[in-house]
């Protein structure tokens, strides 16, 4: 299965979600502060239902995904009421520090269902060799805000020595 990376920056923080072979890891960056490890705050492996809903609403991200998708997608051939739904978004949003009222990140769309907003997917895969690559992408150079360029840098070269991380070939926004 192929390795997924995804970015989601709101003013405050910046979220790197890694997803491969059905685990998924989601670090988390504050915005402030001059060094990397004064940026560094948490790492989380979410669970099994958590995992599905983030990939599902990132795949799909920008578009409303209906409640019944959800619960056909996350929860297979399980029965579930909306409240497990509500329970799964409830703990997304506190991992994305999005709790509070007006949502950002993570929009209920009454009666209908969910929208995850501002996400960027990287696509990785191994160069002809077979070895990773240690290049950075052009495209992460060009990060609309140039202040944080060495920082964007210094933090994907960390998640590539942490996670054995492939080469990066392009950004994809989605």
């Amino acid at each position: 299965m192929e390795k997924q990376v995804f970015q989601i920056v709101n003013n405050q923080h910046m979220f790197v979600i890694t997803h491969e072979q059905g685990f998924t890891t989601l670090t988390t960056y504050t915005n402030e502060g001059s060094r990397e490890a004064d940026r560094f705050i948490s790492e989380v492996k979410l669970s099994t239902t958590e995992s599905r809903m983030l990939m599902l609403l990132l795949s799909n991200q920008g578009r409303v995904v209906s409640k019944d998708d959800i619960m056909a997608e996350v929860w297979k051939n399980k029965f579930v009421t909306e409240n497990s739904i509500r329970q799964v978004i409830f703990t997304l949003r506190r991992f994305f520090f999005d709790q509070e009222k007006p949502h950002h990140l993570l929009l209920n769309s009454r009666g209908v269902g969910y929208t995850l907003l501002n996400s960027q997917k990287f696509s990785v895969d191994n160069n002809a060799s077979g070895a990773y690559s240690s290049q950075m992408p052009r495209a992460l150079y060009n990060h609309s805000h140039s202040a944080h360029d060495s920082f964007i840098r210094k933090v994907f070269s960390r998640l590539r020595s942490l996670v054995n991380m492939p080469h990066i070939t392009r950004l994809e926004n989605k």
